[in-house]
């Protein structure tokens, strides 16, 4: 059985385990999805996790400093064991029965992965440990030993070093995705705006500004999570929602189809959206991002000219008016973002896992 773990922030992280579940079940291997929350102490969570989302909804970048400090994960992993044990959760009976059963780890974050060693080494336990990357770089959170840390494309960078010289290998595998590469240009005209699976960096003021553009026939808004911006939004353009000019969605399961409709797809840059949007054939606009990770991805993708970053409702409008107008111009963003993914990547992945499982197997 392949244990698959992730981490209950946004949605980014069990959106990637549930990518990999799809390619494992569709292969026939035996896994699981559970959440490393489920497996922590109340005040574990609070001390790791507590304010993360907080502090994205209210816009505060506290963690940005966090995210480039080399020696903080370091001094963390250390740190951990020493109050695990003293909150008495050092010892072997304390080894989630999950990981005594499982025959390999998949980690969809590096504190997945920190613990995933932890308890395996607690079990006695020598299986393979996985890690994928659901960005376009890599925290340093990531400096652990785990035997195989899939990647989106190769790149230099010291966390892979270290995980080098800690036995591990690096594979260039993509992100994976649950959808195909498609050329649909979807319905001309229509927008979707994200916000990631908190609906972050999406108001009012700014749906009422794209709705003034004459020739964005649809926008479709997702506010992932975010039940009191949903609720808001929903009350406030009641009337343009009964017009079908808008649509506004919480959290939702339909994104392929929400992508096969959209002609331009406006988004904060999250690694697995980006890769979404770049795999369904869409033009991107990136509308934001969050310090840390989704700024390198947006990086990455304004330096290979895969996308146009609008950073404020002005240059949203300006930017939505060009690939409303100029077809060579939304080619051209396309074919670019369209060589920055794989869709095959969930498929190379699970190749590698099925693999290894029959060594430890054997």
């Amino acid at each position: 059985m392949v244990l698959i773990l992730y981490v209950e922030s946004g949605t980014g992280s069990l959106t990637l385990a549930k990518n990999v579940q799809h390619t494992l079940n569709s292969q026939g291997i035996d896994n699981k999805i559970i959440s490393l929350h489920e497996l922590l102490p109340v005040w574990l969570n609070r001390f790791l996790f507590g304010y993360y989302e907080s502090w994205c909804v209210q816009d505060k970048n506290y963690f940005s400093s966090i995210f480039k400090m080399q020696w903080f994960y370091p001094a963390l992993y250390k740190l951990l064991p020493i109050i695990m044990y003293c909150k008495g959760m050092g010892h072997r009976t304390q080894v989630p029965h999950q990981f005594k059963y499982a025959n390999a780890i998949v980690n969809c974050s590096f504190f997945c992965g920190w613990f995933s060693r932890y308890w395996i080494n607690k079990a006695g336990r020598d299986i393979p440990l996985y890690g994928v990357l659901g960005d376009y770089t890599v925290s340093p959170g990531w400096q652990l030993k785990v035997d195989r840390l899939f990647v989106p494309f190769d790149f230099q960078s010291q966390i892979f070093k270290a995980i080098r010289r800690k036995g591990g290998k690096i594979t260039a595998s993509g992100i994976p995705a649950h959808l195909n590469q498609v050329s649909s240009a979807g319905e001309k005209g229509c927008v979707m705006l994200g916000g990631g699976g908190w609906g972050l960096q999406i108001s009012a003021r700014t749906i009422e500004r794209l709705l003034t553009h004459p020739l964005l026939t649809r926008l479709i808004v997702l506010c992932g999570k975010n039940n009191e911006l949903y609720d808001d939004l929903s009350s406030r353009f009641h009337s343009e929602i009964n017009h079908q000019r808008l649509e506004v969605h919480a959290y939702t399961e339909e994104m392929p189809d929400i992508y096969a409709r959209a002609s331009i797809v406006a988004t904060k840059s999250g690694g697995l959206t980006l890769t979404e949007a770049a795999l369904s054939g869409k033009p991107i606009i990136i509308t934001g991002y969050l310090p840390g990770h989704e700024e390198d991805n947006m990086r990455v993708f304004l330096k290979n000219n895969a996308a146009i970053y609008a950073e404020n409702d002005k240059a949203l409008l300006n930017a939505i008016h060009t690939l409303l107008t100029d077809d060579s111009k939304a080619i051209e963003l396309k074919s670019n973002a369209a060589k920055l993914v794989n869709d095959q990547a969930g498929h190379f992945i699970c190749k590698i896992i099925k693999k290894d499982l029959i060594h430890v197997d054997t």
